[in-house]
């Protein structure tokens, strides 16, 4: 099952690889944003995470948007 990560402290950067093995960064994530939101609609994981200094998330289980967003108001926005 596939998850989201709310970013509670820390910093988190993710990348993908390219077809010569070379890592490419898609993004730097800080507190309150969500790691692996592309999850929800590629059913897979299609980058990497490295966290970039000591860091804390809280890992959702949940696939259904509608109800992570009753819990997560900053969603429906």
């Amino acid at each position: 099952m596939l998850a989201l990560y709310a970013i509670r402290s820390g910093m988190f950067k993710t990348f993908t690889l390219n077809q010569q093995g070379e890592e490419q960064i898609t993004g730097f994530h800080l507190p309150s944003d969500l790691l692996s939101f592309d999850t929800l609609a590629e059913s897979q994981y299609p980058s990497f995470p490295q966290v970039l200094k000591t860091s804390m998330a809280c890992e959702n289980r949940s696939t259904n948007l509608d109800e992570l967003s009753n819990t997560m108001p900053k969603l429906k926005k």
